[in-house]
């Protein structure tokens, strides 16, 4: 799951709200530059072109984490005469975007296509929007949308994975630039538990080095003649799992809601702190700040609940986040 950091609560807002029920179409954007976050973009689109609401609902940082900027009934300024009815995602990078991102935006893509109804022909770049005219958002949506579907889409075809051996070759398979690319690449990552996309970028050569170090190979992310062994022998872990480490955060029982205070209180609001769902000063009282927390945390991972009271389920979901 994308680690996501919420920000909604300090972030500036002037034009108003919806019904959600208007949010018809997700638009994909990109940054146009390397770097980059809802800060550096604010001083852009307030310092410059006087708006009161940044451009996205979402924005993907380089290395796939999630800010969440604006809840989807607020109006951003993504596009122009169309923000009425569109919900703005914004990857980082100018038409180059990492495994990270692309993993985010595929989770969270389907995440609103299902909570606000939007089928997939309406997810659509910011250049296919009516009156358009613009480079962003750097890829070819026809593409994206082949994929967050599965199938065709536009005319293009996603071929569905046929049931493959993992029996490797010589080839020595590592990350590098440029990236290496084949069918080889496909077994390795359907035999170490990634997506079997064919590149070997860093989310393989992670899931190498935790697959040699499992069954006590040289641990080095590289693909040689040691590891394409055991994959083709299809050799079992050496050790089964170490137990589970102790819990970074504890999480208090029972019900908490506005008015609660004592260290159980103090014990969320240091996890919430820790989830990127922030409360401010830990003081172990539950106040307007907390119940605000907690109603953001939910509505990010327990959307049906959202109530703004700290209970047996959210208890779950933040243990999840946390710990």
């Amino acid at each position: 799951m994308a680690k996501i950091d919420d920000i909604r609560h300090r972030t500036k807002r002037s034009n108003g709200t919806r019904a959600l029920s208007k949010i018809t179409t997700i638009v994909r954007h990109h940054s146009g530059g390397s770097s980059g976050n809802f800060d550096t973009f604010w001083s852009f689109w307030n310092g410059e072109r006087g708006w009161g609401t940044g451009g996205y609902h979402e924005i993907i940082l380089r290395d796939g984490t999630v800010q969440l900027c604006y809840d989807p009934n607020e109006i951003t300024n993504g596009v122009k005469n169309h923000n009425s009815y569109t919900y703005h995602i914004c990857l980082v990078g100018n038409g180059q975007f990492t495994e990270a991102q692309e993993a985010a935006w595929d989770e969270r893509a389907a995440y609103n296509m299902q909570r606000l109804n939007v089928n997939v022909s309406n997810v659509k770049g910011h250049n296919e929007m009516p009156g358009a005219s613009t480079a962003c958002p750097g890829i070819n949506m026809n593409i994206v949308r082949a994929r967050i579907s599965g199938g065709a889409v536009g005319g293009v075809q996603i071929e569905k994975p046929a049931p493959a051996t993992n029996k490797l070759g010589s080839r020595i398979l590592r990350n590098q630039s440029p990236m290496m690319r084949g069918e080889d690449v496909k077994a390795v990552q359907r035999a170490v538990g990634v997506t079997a996309d064919g590149i070997f970028g860093p989310a393989t050569e992670t899931a190498v080095r935790n697959y040699q170090e499992a069954r006590g190979l040289q641990v080095d992310g590289i693909v040689g003649p040691e590891t394409v062994k055991a994959i083709n022998s299809n050799a079992a872990p050496k050790a089964a799992k170490p137990a589970p480490a102790k819990k970074k955060y504890t999480l208090p029982n029972g019900v908490l809601k506005r008015g609660s205070k004592g260290e159980g209180v103090r014990q969320l609001q240091t996890a919430l702190n820790a989830a990127n769902f922030r409360v401010g000063t830990v003081d172990g009282d539950y106040g307007p700040k907390t119940e605000d927390a907690v109603r953001r945390f939910q509505s990010v991972h327990l959307p049906r609940e959202v109530d703004g009271v700290y209970g047996p389920n959210t208890r779950k979901a933040l243990d999840k986040v946390v710990n």
